[in-house]
């Protein structure tokens, strides 16, 4: 478990880029067993992708990339955010991408097994009043 919040944030980020610039292939979502006790959740598309000179501006604040920027659509916080909340978790984001080919970001997040006694409802971070 993890905080569910930052976990879905992250994905609803990853997610909601690979839809916006894949206009044609495929979008796949993915989360594996990283090594002791980390979760690597993973979104891939083969959408326009980014181009390697451009790589290092993607998680600056307030930045758009030029193809992002044509699209109309965000700010420029969602990837910097992303970032910032997986490094809060004690984890980090990672990308991989080629211009035309598609892009794959990675959040390798900390994953604790629940306590022993702990139900369902607070390993998934739920409170019960």
């Amino acid at each position: 478990y993890s905080d569910n919040q930052k976990v879905a944030q992250i994905l609803r980020n990853f997610i909601s880029n690979a839809l916006k610039f894949t206009e044609h292939g495929t979008i796949t979502v993915s989360a594996r067993a990283e090594g002791e006790g980390f979760v690597r959740f993973s979104v891939a598309d083969t959408g326009i992708g980014i181009a390697a000179e451009d790589l290092g501006l993607l998680f600056q604040d307030f930045v758009q990339l030029p193809n992002a920027r044509a699209t109309r659509r965000g700010t420029g916080l969602g990837l910097s955010l992303c970032r910032r909340f997986a490094e809060l978790l004690g984890g980090r984001v990672e990308v991989e991408s080629e211009r035309g080919v598609g892009s794959t970001f990675h959040a390798i997040l900390p994953a604790h097994a629940p306590a022993a006694g702990t139900d369902s409802a607070e390993a998934a971070g739920e409170t019960q009043q």
